[in-house]
């Protein structure tokens, strides 16, 4: 239903799915947290943030190490103008991603969605931009393209940031990566 933007099925069917699913049976429970996720996500695009960030922290009260509600919750809380609950979680989210990266084949469930942070970066790096914080959204932004070097958005968000601090020429070296690689990803 989500695929055919059928949010108000989508959100009926997982409703009902969590409430057939017992989340401490291990066989099913990661369709219980992706429950979770999901009408976490659909309630945050609803405004309706509360009902949101009630499932987020559902999901991460049963797997604290299960990466996409707290992901999630940043996405929520950012798109809500709570930038600084936002940027706990982004911050949040990274701090658990670099602990489980030390545990070898632990971090698969964790990691099942989102296997690079540079969605991660991004946010904060268009968090403290919009702070006018130029320097730390400049170096999330880098951290972005280091994570993900084909990130069109991160590139052009350098470039729109070194514009803004008069300097043409990294601004320029930075819109050339992002062309070459939009052109790149319509040849595919």
């Amino acid at each position: 239903y989500l695929g055919e933007q059928n949010i108000e099925a989508a959100q009926r069917h997982l409703e009902r799915a969590i409430d057939l699913i017992d989340p401490k049976d291990s066989r099913y429970q990661h369709f219980y947290l992706m429950g979770l996720h999901y009408l976490a996500g659909i309630y945050g695009t609803k405004g309706q943030v509360d009902r949101a960030v009630q499932y987020c922290q559902e999901a991460m009260r049963i797997r604290p190490d299960y990466l996409d509600p707290i992901f999630m919750l940043g996405e929520i809380q950012f798109r809500a103008g709570n930038f600084e609950a936002a940027e706990s979680a982004f911050k949040g989210y990274l701090d658990l991603r670099n602990h489980l990266a030390q545990k070898p084949a632990k971090a698969l469930f964790s990691q099942s969605r989102f296997n690079s942070h540079d969605h991660v970066h991004m946010r904060l790096g268009t968090l403290y931009q919009s702070q006018g914080d130029a320097n730390r959204a400049e170096q999330h932004y880098q951290e972005a393209i280091r994570a993900n070097p084909n990130s069109i958005g991160a590139n052009l968000q350098l470039a729109r940031l070194y514009t803004q601090r008069m300097d043409p020429g990294k601004a320029k070296e930075f819109l050339a990566t992002a062309q070459r690689l939009q052109q790149a990803a319509e040849a595919n």
